[in-house]
Order: C-alpha cells, then sequence, then structure tokens
C-alpha cells in the first residue's frame, strides 16, 4: 500500500506555481486545461486562471471501461 504523503495549502500552491511555469515556458500553447471531476477540479481552475485559458470538467465515472458513453 502506497504512503499518503500530507502537505500544506502553502506547498500545494507553490508546487501549482511551479506548474504554472512550466508551461508559461513552454513553447506548446494549449486550448484548454482538463480537470477530473475527483480531485482535480481546484488545481484545474488554479491552473486555468493563472494561464488565462478555459477549464472544462471531466468525470470519467461517466464511461465504461471500454471509453464508451455510460447511459443516463
Amino acid at each position: 500500500m502506497l504512503k499518503k504523503t500530507y502537505i500544506s495549502w502553502p506547498q500545494y500552491i507553490k508546487a501549482l506555481n511551479k506548474i504554472v511555469e512550466h508551461f508559461q515556458n513552454s513553447t506548446e500553447k494549449f486550448d484548454v486545461v482538463v480537470g477530473l471531476t475527483r480531485g482535480g477540479l481546484i488545481p484545474a481552475v488554479y491552473l486555468s486562471h493563472a494561464l488565462d485559458i478555459p477549464m472544462l470538467p471531466f468525470n470519467p465515472h461517466c464511461l465504461h471501461a471500454d471509453g464508451s458513453p455510460r447511459e443516463d
């Protein structure tokens, strides 16, 4: 079993800022940030604001294992 690592909010923001800096210094440009609905929305919104690009939520649980959509 993997051991959990706990970080403080300031450490979390510092890590996100490193990601922002990486993408700001990249020659590759992106149109959107995709945020997973199970734990990925907060960092996705942060990155979206920092990089000034839209964020789209994605719920991976709305798909079957083969990638086909589940029915409502």
